[in-house]
């Protein structure tokens, strides 16, 4: 059978039954570092991050045994133990309780926006219009700040990340130009590369998108769609359409050569529509990568069932499959392979997040001072004292501990936090766990089905690895 219709069973065979209870990859018995394996199509995978191994079922019991031993004396079981013990070293450095160690200054400098959109986190805990009093944050915060992380950059030879995002529209902030100018001088100062982000609306004067153009090495466009998702969850405060301002945005970024980043927001109403979506990113818009991201923070729009997470899988893999022809790369945050990562947590991302009412918070989530005090997310702008916040947020769901996607996954996040108590964070079996889970195990099988199982067919060895 083709490869590529072996994948397309595996996917739908995922779809079908990954949403259960089940962890589709296991971990393998007797084995002391995190190594997980899976049976499919007349072949058994063993994966921990970073490697895969495939080989026919006849040998797998052997290769087991070898798993378990302290010196295996086979190869390939030897570099998953390897790797493995990699993995959890890498996390637990990554989620060790110590003093922040920041790279990157990431600014909300304000609430306001010119938007109404459907979803916005930053009115979920909104009580009196509190958001509104905040003060935006002050350019002496900012500029000290930049200090801290400028100090940081130095130390460990690291380049200095500015940032630009929030629950507001940064580019409505007059004072973007003087910041970008002092910030990017303070990097200077310490002689460090500086890179520079924005995330906007890209509802704004052509001027101010050709400005944005000319002075950001990356921008992240935020697009739901074709006109009628996008004016419809989307609108300007006055409930006028915006899809006609996002087109313009994205022809001023194409033209000024610029990589078309475009983030979307997809609610459970619209799952279905991720192909449309993403198709309209790449083709009208020109996009070079679409993220999609179901809705962050409302769970009133996602109730967390496993029929919505399928629905999400089934129009995320289509999407994939519809732009697979082009340069457009698809992407979801909340489960990467690729990397060793956790929750959102700002603290584990050497990140140094401020937020209006001069604060510093450890969620993106959180748009103001007030809202992140709320939920014990605050810490001292300096990035002092945070074992004790750093050891309540790195806490885990047990039955986390023998899914084989652990160190790919951001969880239930933002949705369900530690800092709300344990009770109110058993990420296992949430929306966002079966996605991330899913999505995880349809990527290890398809470099299966691209790369493993071809030389299994025509070379005459019992098993093969590679390096994912």
């Amino acid at each position: 059978m083709p490869t590529r219709l072996i994948l397309r069973e595996t996917e739908r065979s995922l779809l079908r039954d990954g949403m259960l209870d089940g962890m589709f990859f296991s971990p393998v018995p007797d084995c002391p570092f995190p190594v997980f394996s899976a049976r499919i199509e007349g072949f058994v995978l063993y994966y921990t991050p970073g490697y895969l191994v495939a080989m026919r079922e006849a040998p797998a019991g052997l290769f087991s045994e070898q798993l378990t031993l302290s010196r295996p004396k086979i190869r390939e079981a030897s570099l998953l133990i390897h790797f493995a013990r990699s993995a959890a070293e890498q996390w637990e450095v990554l989620h060790r309780p110590e003093a922040l160690a920041p790279f990157s200054l990431t600014v909300y400098t304000s609430q306001r926006c010119n938007l109404n959109c459907a979803y916005c986190f930053s009115r979920i805990e909104e009580p009196d219009a509190v958001s509104d009093a905040m003060p935006d944050v002050s350019r002496d915060t900012i500029l000290s700040a930049a200090e801290i992380v400028a100090q940081s950059c130095r130390r460990y030879k690291q380049p200095f990340s500015f940032v630009l995002h929030g629950g507001g529209e940064p580019l409505l902030d007059p004072r973007l130009p003087e910041l970008m100018r002092e910030v990017s001088a303070v990097a200077a100062a310490y002689t460090l590369p500086f890179h520079s982000y924005v995330a906007t609306n890209g509802v704004t004067p052509e001027s101010v998108m050709r400005w944005v153009a000319e002075t950001f090495d990356e921008i992240g466009l935020s697009c739901d769609g074709p006109d009628d998702l996008q004016n419809g969850q989307r609108p300007l405060k006055d409930g006028r359409p915006t899809a006609d301002a996002v087109r313009r945005s994205a022809r001023i970024l194409k033209e000024a050569g610029k990589r078309i980043q475009i983030r979307a927001t997809v609610t459970a109403e619209n799952f279905h529509r991720i192909p449309d979506i993403v198709t309209y990113a790449a083709g009208t818009l020109g996009a070079d990568t679409v993220r999609i991201e179901p809705v962050f923070g409302n769970e009133s729009l996602i109730q967390n069932d496993a029929a919505e997470a399928t629905a999400f899988c089934e129009g995320f893999l289509q999407a994939k499959e519809a732009v697979a022809g082009r340069t457009c790369e698809v992407t979801i945050s909340g489960s990467r392979i690729e990397t060793i990562h956790g929750r959102y947590c700002q603290i584990f991302r050497h990140v140094l997040q401020l937020i209006p009412g001069d604060g510093a918070s450890a969620c993106f989530l959180t748009a103001n001072q007030a809202e992140a005090a709320r939920r014990g997310l605050t810490f001292d702008p300096g990035c002092n004292h945070l074992n004790d916040l750093a050891a309540l947020l790195r806490q885990e769901d047990p039955e986390c501990e023998a899914c084989f996607n652990r160190f790919h996954c951001s969880r239930g996040c933002p949705d369900r936090c530690p800092a709300a108590g344990m009770d109110d964070a058993l990420d296992h079996g949430s929306f966002r766990c079966r996605v991330n889970r899913t999505l995880a195990a349809v990527q290890v099988t398809k470099i299966f089905a691209d790369r493993l199982q071809p030389l299994l067919a025509v070379q005459n060895i019992p098993y093969v690895g590679v390096m994912v």
